[in-house]
């Protein structure tokens, strides 16, 4: 069966602080441009990404038009073909990100598991943990600044009632909204770094917020919380490894209080 119960553990486990940007897509259309998204943002943000799919998504058929490719165009970053003199593979920079080289051109530097200097030899002096610390979780800043989109908003904006979910809740949501005229869906895909900004304008806005999530918490809804301090109390969850049907979803909306149905 499925479900949506390892998001927290995706976005917090790990010894010691680093960076990874998680992408939660909804549809099969969203798996394949996420998934080419995740393989540019690695290679731009040298660091861990990963794409968070529902067991739904991998296993139902689902149809869609074949994605125009023709304007594809590949990301590799900061990546250097030429030899550099006193090449820095963790050259301290503003965006968080250092130069890559490929083998072969002469940039030599050391790889290994202990915090370094710029140069990659181990350190244990504090301006140096320091100073790689900031450059690597500077990353996400950037990432969020540069690549990461706002959220889509299904509906109108400033409507009574707001749905917010993930993953492939997308479809069910989505047919609901068809017997209310009064209630949008928020459809998050970036989970980290998060669209905090957004979410808290968005969510703000509206009389009443419903969290839709397959798992027993609602951890969306926690980390919203966690990011921007709103707090949603009305959360429809499912942990029994099925699906949320659009008939379960318009019976829950039917039940809050000022919804307008067509």
């Amino acid at each position: 069966w499925s479900g949506q119960g390892d998001l927290q553990m995706i976005l917090h486990s790990h010894q010691d602080d680093f960076p990874r940007i998680v992408l939660t897509p909804g549809d099969v259309k969203e798996t394949f441009e996420l998934t080419k998204k995740a393989f540019d943002l690695a290679d731009k943000y040298q660091t861990t990404v990963v794409v968070l799919l529902d067991k739904n998504l991998c296993e139902n058929d689902s149809t869609v038009l074949f994605p125009d490719v023709t304007n594809v165009k590949i990301d590799r970053g900061k990546f250097i073909k030429e030899k550099v003199e006193d090449f820095k593979r963790y050259e301290f920079s503003e965006d968080g990100i250092s130069p890559r080289s490929i083998p072969g051109v002469g940039n030599f530097f050391i790889a290994n598991s202990d915090e370094h200097n710029e140069y990659g030899y181990s350190s244990e002096e504090v301006g140096d943990r320091n100073m790689m610390m900031k450059k690597r979780m500077q990353k996400l800043i950037t990432c969020a600044q540069n690549d990461m989109p706002n959220p889509f908003v299904f509906g109108l904006e400033d409507a009574d009632i707001t749905i917010i979910s993930w993953g492939s809740n997308k479809g069910s949501i989505l047919e609901a909204l068809k017997s209310f005229s009064n209630v949008n869906y928020v459809h998050v895909t970036w989970m980290n770094p998060f669209p905090a900004e957004f979410l808290s304008n968005i969510l703000s806005k509206a009389k009443h917020i419903v969290d839709i999530e397959c798992n027993y918490s609602g951890q969306l809804a926690d980390i919203v919380k966690e990011k921007t301090g709103i707090d949603i109390k009305d959360r429809y969850l499912r942990s029994d490894g099925r699906m949320i049907y659009p008939e379960e979803i318009v019976e829950k909306l039917n039940s809050v209080e000022g919804v307008k149905k067509i």
